[in-house]
């Protein structure tokens, strides 16, 4: 994935994934159909900032893996 000095986009996310077979669907949706309905693991990106690995949610929390801050 190339990356500039704006970070990576959606797509070269879903370049790198396709690249290795894995498929991907970009989708906006709510934390109920987060929480709900999305498979886990799962790439977010958060605050339009940058991305994170969404591992899991319960009612009150989500579980996250930030490569930016070392939170595995």
């Amino acid at each position: 994935v190339g990356q500039t000095k704006n970070g990576i986009s959606v797509l070269d996310i879903e370049k790198a994934a396709e690249s290795y077979h894995i498929n991907t669907l970009p989708v906006s949706i709510t934390f109920d159909d987060l929480r709900c309905n999305a498979p886990f693991p799962l790439i977010a990106h958060w605050r339009n900032e940058h991305f994170i690995v969404v591992n899991k949610v319960s009612d009150r929390y989500v579980y996250i893996s930030d490569p930016a801050s070392g939170k595995f």
